[in-house]
């Protein structure tokens, strides 16, 4: 029975006599030969496979008898049967078949069982699997290869699918190797067995082995044979080379993306978990189309951290009528903070959206050691009387109306401080939230604290900073519009605009009218207030606490005197200083307004931004702000919601570089870099770049070695990535 299993037996043996004696007919070459050639194997190792041609170039009678051996028992009589009802393997296949006897493709000996023969189920196979060399696969030599255990089945579509595994894993996989494959998996569906369809079904389903027209891998649920922008934006579609393969229907890829299909992918991402780049430019744009289905059906959002995260997990949502600077806070807060701000504000002012309390109104921003002020504070009229009429706006609620109030009280009593090189860190609750940032404006309790900057980058900034307190864009289109206005422009335009209560209607409004008309015709200071109005403006008392309590009082007990802007602020000769000075002692003109009417000067030109200079000079044309092209067909975009958020293409899609762009001098002050814009570099410095400025004013492409001398040099800062205070009152530590 042992023999008979070596020599192919798979049932079991027949036993028709009682007897014990059996007899094994076999076929077999003389002990002698096979000597004789083991002897030669020393001189020629391409012996074995000059005996297997011999064999097959024989004509099949002469091996036709000896491909079968038999198992026999004899009976008491001397008669015999046979044992078996299958034919076994004869003694000198088995030899042949444990030796390396038949070259394959390329001409390297392998053993039969190692090689496939061609037959339509096996031709998908072609380039991945061994196959026998085409000149001994022929129609008469078939039967003996069979016999020598070639194989004439596929061996399973496992090979086809590691090759595509490793190109999805290469960063510039070649798109002729990956159709190939593709087609041969079409092959192996139509001829192969259930078995193995249900593998390759399997594989497409849970892993991104797609290659999608614009470069991306994804699994069979996240693509489409076609789709329409105005369906669904930013889905994925099958490569249009091989869309008319009968493969992807099999398993099941849809002809076009609905809103359930999309839902129902959305529903099998990963929970908790950080998105590639690709699903995650797809999830975005999915959110704005169904946002709301998604945050019911799908019960999951994309917090800021680019994971994809249960709605019951977040505490705040960013929304872009009250975005704030966020980059800088940690890990945590990003965690718990769903990012809305590319939804519109009709949408993100609704259940279940609005049911969320807003980052902004949560994180308070302190001074992390006292900031250096420029002289004296100041009085901006402009933003005084803003403060003072907006007390009296009335809203579409009650809460809205309270709120703005609220905020306009505050803005109406601030004052203007020009600082240099501000500093401040996110709390939330009295708890530090984020590594500390640089500011150039920051509205902190009674004061707005100004960094030195030109007056028409004010006009941008201190408008932005004053309305994302207000969270309205109707009160920051106001304030757009106020700016280093007369103040009687500011009225009419908050009149015009704006429903606003009678004046005496609500409370204090008397003083505020009283206030406002002292604004317009400012009284000689007295000399006891225009000595502490030029006194040294004291230092902050404990890390984040703003304006000293000294000046915040004064400023409260003076209401109906507010202070003459600061020189600075006035930017006029001494002369015309004194002028104005004179004017106001007289009392019938108003200085300010006069200063107002002023024509101011010629806008400069704008210069080109710090990317656009860059791509010009690498010869490529402007298209839009976002997009550059060259004439070889490469070009260089802006991306969405990515640390290095400009990238460079070569025509055919083949990602070049990414960039971080940013308009400071390299013979400058020290730059100050992020600790993850310095990871991706150091990590992948094939992949990422910054864009910097030079001394000409022109761009230029920072590489990783460059920056490390810079390092070396001290020329840049890293930032650690996070930190945490933990103050411990009882023990003071």
């Amino acid at each position: 029975e042992q023999d008979a299993r070596k020599r192919g037996l798979t049932g079991d043996l027949y036993s028709p006599y009682v007897t014990n004696r059996f007899v094994v007919e076999d076929w077999d070459f003389e002990d002698v030969c096979w000597l004789h050639w083991q002897a030669l194997v020393e001189d020629d190792d391409r012996l074995w496979i000059k005996v297997a041609d011999r064999i097959l170039s024989q004509r099949d009678v002469y091996w036709s008898r000896a491909k079968s051996a038999r198992v026999l028992q004899v009976a008491t009589t001397g008669n015999t049967k046979s044992m078996t009802s299958e034919p076994l393997l004869p003694g000198w296949v088995l030899r042949l078949r444990d030796i390396r006897c038949l070259p394959d493709t390329r001409g390297f000996p392998r053993k039969p069982g190692d090689l496939l023969r061609r037959t339509p189920a096996t031709e998908s196979l072609m380039d991945v699997e061994l196959f026998v060399d085409g000149h001994l696969d022929t129609e008469a030599t078939r039967p003996l290869l069979d016999l020598l255990g070639v194989q004439s089945t596929p061996t399973g579509p496992d090979r086809l699918l590691d090759c595509l595994r490793a190109l999805a894993e290469a960063e510039n996989p070649p798109i002729h190797d990956v159709e190939k494959w593709y087609r041969r998996l079409d092959q192996m569906v139509t001829t192969g067995s259930t078995t193995d369809f249900q593998t390759i079904r399997q594989a497409f389903s849970s892993e991104d082995l797609i290659l999608t027209e614009d470069g991306s891998w994804v699994e069979a649920a996240g693509v489409f044979l076609a789709a329409e922008e105005e369906d669904v934006p930013g889905a994925a579609v099958i490569r249009s080379s091989v869309r008319d393969l009968t493969l992807w229907r099999k398993i099941g890829i849809a002809e076009r993306p609905t809103a359930d299909l999309v839902l129902q992918w959305l529903k099998e991402l990963p929970s908790g978990q950080k998105l590639s780049q690709e699903d995650t430019r797809r999830v975005r744009a999915l959110l704005i189309r169904y946002p709301t289905r998604i945050w019911e059906e799908c019960a999951h959002w994309l917090n800021l951290a680019g994971e994809w995260t249960p709605t019951e997990g977040f505490s705040y949502a960013l929304t872009m009528q009250s975005l704030i600077p966020w980059g800088h806070l940690h890990l945590w807060v990003k965690q718990e903070t769903a990012d809305l701000h590319r939804l519109s504000g009709e949408v993100t002012g609704n259940p279940p959206f609005s049911d969320l309390p807003l980052l902004a109104g949560h994180v308070e921003e302190r001074f992390p050691r006292n900031p250096m002020l420029a002289g004296r504070p100041g009085q901006k009229m402009w933003l005084t009387t803003f403060g003072i009429e907006m007390r009296r706006v009335e809203l579409d609620t009650a809460e809205d109306t309270q709120r703005v109030r609220a905020v306009a009280e505050i803005l109406a009593r601030t004052s203007w401080y020009a600082t240099s090189g501000l500093e401040i860190v996110p709390y939330i609750d009295g708890t530090p939230v984020g590594t500390p940032r640089q500011a150039d404006v920051v509205w902190l309790n009674d004061g707005l604290y100004v960094d030195d900057l030109p007056k028409a980058k004010l006009a941008k900034r201190v408008p932005e900073e004053i309305g994302k307190v207000f969270g309205r864009s109707d009160i920051k289109v106001a304030l757009d519009y106020s700016f280093e206005r007369s103040l009687e422009d500011v009225r009419d335009y908050l009149e015009e605009n704006f429903n606003l209560a009678m004046r005496g209607s609500i409370t204090e409004v008397a003083s505020d009218d009283a206030r406002a008309e002292t604004a317009e015709e400012p009284a000689t200071p007295s000399k006891e207030n225009d000595a502490e109005s030029r006194r040294p403006a004291a230092d902050l008392n404990g890390i984040g606490d703003g304006i000293p309590d000294g000046l915040a009082q004064d400023a409260r007990d003076d209401e109906t005197a507010p202070n003459l802007p600061d020189d600075d602020d006035l930017g006029l000769p001494d002369d015309d200083e004194q002028d104005l000075l004179n004017d106001v002692e007289q009392g019938p003109v108003n200085a300010l307004d006069e200063l107002a009417e002023r024509p101011r000067p010629a806008p400069k030109p704008d210069k080109p931004k710090i990317m656009e200079r860059f791509a010009l000079a690498q010869g490529f044309r402007k298209e839009t702000d976002g997009r550059f092209f060259h004439q070889d067909g490469s070009w260089i975009g802006r991306t969405q919601g990515n640390s290095f958020p400009w990238e460079r293409r070569t025509a055919s899609g083949d990602l070049v570089l990414c960039y971080w762009a940013k308009d400071h001098c390299l013979e400058g002050t020290p730059l100050q870099l992020e600790a993850d814009i310095w990871g991706l570099i150091d990590q992948h410095p094939e992949t990422y770049a910054l864009i910097l400025a030079n001394a000409d004013g022109g761009a230029v492409e920072v590489n990783d070695a460059r920056l490390r001398a810079m390092r070396e040099d001290g020329e840049i800062t890293l930032y650690p990535a996070a930190y945490r205070l933990v103050y411990n009152h009882d023990n003071q530590s």
